[in-house]
């Protein structure tokens, strides 16, 4: 397998750790079928929660003025050095989830002040749809939608059997070394994910989840629509 498929690899399975971590065990198009986007895009990596502000549909979306472009643009370039993926020891060996979890609390919190109410609310729903389903891993969210401890617990559960896929597909080099046939594989497995977790919830919690997302958006470009 090729360096830059590797690559693409470790940060999808960072992102997917991140995602866990946030769940409560230290180590996200919402509605279900489909969606657009790469994997890691999807899992919190790539496009996703502040990145994905620089998408010009998105600022179109959210009517971000120049000023607010702006802002956003220097705190994602303030923040580059570190968004690689939180990595530990200096030496660009492995990720770290919990610096990356650090690193995105303190951006969305800079967000919040860059963004009015209006705007902030409607990223947030932007930011569930660029998320899906994972999304309800992160314990503010499992709270929101209702979700018991044994339900958060199968959620963990299913998103560290794919964590465990995607380890052995970067292992055994799914897809034959073909960066296109791995990224199918990941975006069948994500969407097989998502149908699990969402497997998860009763009627009234889907109900919920479905009303966090807010009215459908297309991502064009950026989720690779």
């Amino acid at each position: 397998m090729n360096t830059r498929i590797l690559s693409t690899l470790v940060v999808a399975v960072a992102c997917v750790s991140l995602a866990i971590a946030q769940g409560g065990q230290g180590g996200q198009r919402g509605q279900g079928g489909g969606g657009q986007g790469g994997f890691g895009q999807r899992m919190g990596g790539g496009m996703g929660g502040p990145q994905m502000l620089q998408l010009p549909a998105v600022q179109t979306e959210l009517k971000l003025t120049e000023t607010q472009k702006t802002q956003i643009q220097q705190l994602l370039e303030a923040n580059r050095p570190q968004m690689g993926g939180g990595q530990r020891g200096g030496g660009g060996q492995g990720f770290d989830p919990e610096a990356m979890r650090q690193q995105r609390e303190r951006m969305e919190a800079e967000v919040k002040k860059i963004l009015n109410e209006e705007q902030y609310a409607r990223y947030q729903q932007l930011s569930l749809q660029q998320q899906g389903p994972s999304a309800l891993a992160r314990p503010e969210i499992a709270k929101e939608v209702g979700l018991s401890e044994a339900q958060q617990n199968q959620i963990r559960q299913i998103q560290q059997a794919q964590q465990e896929t995607m380890r052995s597909m970067m292992q055994g080099g799914g897809g034959g070394g073909d960066r296109q046939a791995m990224m199918q594989q990941m975006q069948a497995m994500r969407e097989e994910t998502d149908k699990k977790i969402l497997a998860v919830l009763n009627s009234d919690q889907r109900a919920k989840w479905d009303s966090m997302l807010g009215k459908p958006f297309n991502f064009g470009q950026g989720r690779g629509g």
